[in-house]
């Protein structure tokens, strides 16, 4: 049992850095999950009317890859982004992610 309580923890970790590094980024917004192992946020659709469009920008001038949430038949402008990896590729992605929204911030 000891077991399963360190990856639920690692996973709650894993999560509340995800939720709080996201938190505050103009047109994303990024609820905090009930369980898994990935995040859903939801992007400003007039900036962002794709997520599909998003998540190859993200790719190609980040390097983050996340998963358009049209994949997933969603249209409100969701995409999924999984935090089951080592802390510090998470906490560099995470940074990148920031990078990138802050250089598309419009005054």
């Amino acid at each position: 049992m000891d077991h399963i309580n360190m990856v639920v923890r690692a996973c709650a970790e894993k999560r509340r850095l995800v939720v709080d590094g996201l938190k505050g980024l103009k047109d994303l917004d990024c609820p905090t999950p009930e369980g898994g192992f990935y995040v859903y946020p939801r992007l400003d659709a007039k900036r962002f009317p794709s997520t599909e469009a998003f998540a190859r920008d993200l790719l190609e001038n980040a390097g983050v890859a996340v998963i358009p949430g049209e994949y997933f038949g969603d249209s409100r402008g969701h995409f999924r982004l999984c935090y089951a990896i080592p802390d510090e590729d998470l906490k560099e992605g995470i940074r990148r992610i920031v990078t990138f929204f802050e250089s598309r911030t419009q005054p």
